[in-house]
């Protein structure tokens, strides 16, 4: 991508950079607020929920 825009535009490098820097950031903060909820699980098998009556 960078490279055919490139052709339109000049990119100096320090924005490459900065670029890939908050991608990763990005990627991290979003997999770390994904991992509480993925890493619960479902419930154990044979466990009823509780009904409130």
């Amino acid at each position: 991508m960078w490279g055919a825009w490139s052709v339109l535009v000049p990119v100096q490098a320090s924005a490459l950079v900065m670029h890939a820097a908050l991608s990763g950031l990005v990627v991290v903060l979003l997999a770390r607020a994904a991992g509480g909820a993925v890493s619960a699980g479902p419930p154990p098998v044979g466990r009823r929920a509780r009904t409130v009556t």
